[in-house]
């Protein structure tokens, strides 16, 4: 069976926000299905990705890596030859700075040969990053360029969230300038922010606009007219598995 996504890798940029004293009130969940729309789009995410034979990279985020661990058994291939052996679904980037905060789940996914750790050292986080405030910020934009240089992603795809999927869009648009980019703001926080006003993390030299691909299926899908069909699909279920299917069709495109 033809795998579409063969060689081609997907940048995954997302968290799920949680109430935390030092950051931007507006990170907080934007409703109450915030965090169930954020682990189901990731997990349909993932499932379409290892099914049609792409590869996911993301940062070693301790939310996202147990929903990607769920799904990679799933989709192991028996069948790579010798010469795919050194070949890993999922790359995950990693700071020494966590080095000893790394979930099991990560351990796991590395362990049972699904994915590749890549450490990256930990920076002078004394200095300021423009537009970035985390108390780790040199190290954490280190991982995210070397991320992005290295694996050479064909796509993000921005789920949830807060300041650092907001940081990893920025940078990519920069970095990998006219290459798709997906958000999917009904799945709240940083991607519900952005899907308000994307302007200000766009590069000026990426001409290629933000796809908002569950809002476009929602329009195919919910009447026009229809004044109790709330915008993002607010409080209503989201066709995540459909969503990522159309997702693989446009990046095809």
């Amino acid at each position: 069976m033809e795998r579409r996504l063969n060689g081609k890798t997907i940048f995954l940029s997302a968290s799920i926000p949680r109430h935390v004293p030092e950051k931007d009130p507006k990170y907080v969940k934007i409703d109450s299905d915030a965090a169930p729309k954020i682990e189901q789009a990731i997990v349909s995410l993932a499932r379409t990705v290892f099914f049609e034979g792409g590869q996911l990279v993301f940062g070693g985020h301790p939310t996202i890596a147990p929903l990607v661990a769920l799904v990679a058994a799933e989709y192991s291939s028996p069948t790579l030859s010798a010469e795919d052996s050194d070949w890993k679904p999922i790359i995950i980037y990693q700071s020494r700075v966590y080095e000893n905060e790394l979930p099991d789940e990560t351990w796991r996914l590395f362990r049972l040969g699904y994915a590749e750790i890549r450490w990256t050292e930990e920076q002078n986080d004394n200095e300021l990053v423009a537009g970035f405030k985390h108390k780790h910020a040199n190290s954490l934009t280190h991982l995210r360029t070397r991320l992005i240089n290295e694996t050479k992603p064909d796509a993000i795809v921005c789920i949830g969230g807060m300041e650092g999927v907001e940081h990893e869009l920025t940078l990519f648009s920069t970095q990998r300038i006219n290459f798709k980019k997906y958000v999917l703001g009904s799945t709240g926080g940083a991607a519900f922010i952005i899907s308000k006003n994307p302007t200000p993390f766009l590069s000026t030299n990426d001409e290629l606009p933000i796809t908002f691909i569950d809002q476009e299926i929602q329009e195919k899908i919910s009447p026009v007219n229809d004044p109790e069909t709330p915008k993002y699909f607010k409080n209503a279920y989201v066709p995540f598995p459909l969503i990522m299917q159309e997702l693989v069709k446009d990046l095809l495109r």
